[in-house]
């Protein structure tokens, strides 16, 4: 349910939609492209997306392929420089209280990447030198 108050800010913010979407578009890619060398080296892959689709990137998720690097460790050292990384989905749904009757076994492949994937920050605040200390940031976690 949302306030009379909520619809008009919302109803204002969907003028700027496209705008927010480039915007997240733009730094996502910028992440993508200073971040390519940990892929080549298979430490960390994205996200993949449809190429005929625009992805509107309300989480820019990366899996951390490298099993000697731990996200948490990476979250304390992004955090130790004041930047913001978290995980969204934890506890996965079937791990809910309200599932607990749910074989959970069946889930296996959905709680290994779980565990590995670890969101950047990306928002309408975010510009080109906070995307580039970001990155760098992020990188070197894996040095």
């Amino acid at each position: 349910r949302m306030t009379e108050l909520q619809a008009i800010a919302g109803i204002s913010q969907l003028k700027r939609l496209d705008s927010f979407v480039d915007h997240r578009n733009y730094i996502a890619n910028f992440y993508k492209d200073k971040l390519s060398k940990l892929v080549e080296l298979k430490q960390i892959s994205f996200q993949q997306k449809p190429t005929n689709i625009l992805h509107p990137y309300w989480r820019f998720l990366v899996v951390i392929e490298d099993s000697r690097v731990s996200r948490n460790e990476i979250k304390n050292k992004m955090n130790d420089k004041g930047i913001a990384v978290d995980w969204p989905y934890s506890p996965l749904l079937h791990l809910q209280p309200a599932f607990k009757k749910i074989n959970s076994s069946s889930f296996n492949k959905s709680e290994s990447i779980a565990k590995k994937h670890i969101c950047l920050p990306l928002h309408m605040q975010i510009r080109i030198r906070d995307a580039e200390f970001i990155s760098n940031s992020f990188a070197n976690c894996f040095a």
